[in-house]
């Protein structure tokens, strides 16, 4: 499955296209949203549309790549855009290691 965006003034959205990240998928080249821009975008949507879908998404990525996020850009965003304490409580969520 593939989801296609129209890239959009938004601000983020402007961030998230210049910070796509180039992969190898199935032997051909494909840019992709970087895994902060990816969680970024789903506290907006789960915010939004409160799709539970949206917050599931934002743990499951926490619980696979949190280690290797860039917070500080996260936190950011997050501030921006008012998902914060979303963001902390879908963190809060996590099993501790």
């Amino acid at each position: 499955m593939c989801e296609l965006f129209v890239l959009s003034d938004d601000p983020h959205d402007q961030e998230r296209f210049q910070r796509r990240e180039l992969v190898r998928v199935l032997a051909q080249d494909a840019y992709v949203a970087a895994a902060e821009d990816m969680v970024i975008t789903k506290l907006r949507w789960a915010q939004e549309a409160g799709r539970s879908k949206d917050r599931d998404d934002v743990r499951n990525m926490l619980a696979v790549r949190g280690a290797d996020l860039d917070w500080a850009y996260i936190d950011e965003w997050t501030a921006r855009h008012g998902t914060a304490a979303l963001l902390a409580d879908i963190r809060a969520s996590l099993p501790v290691n």
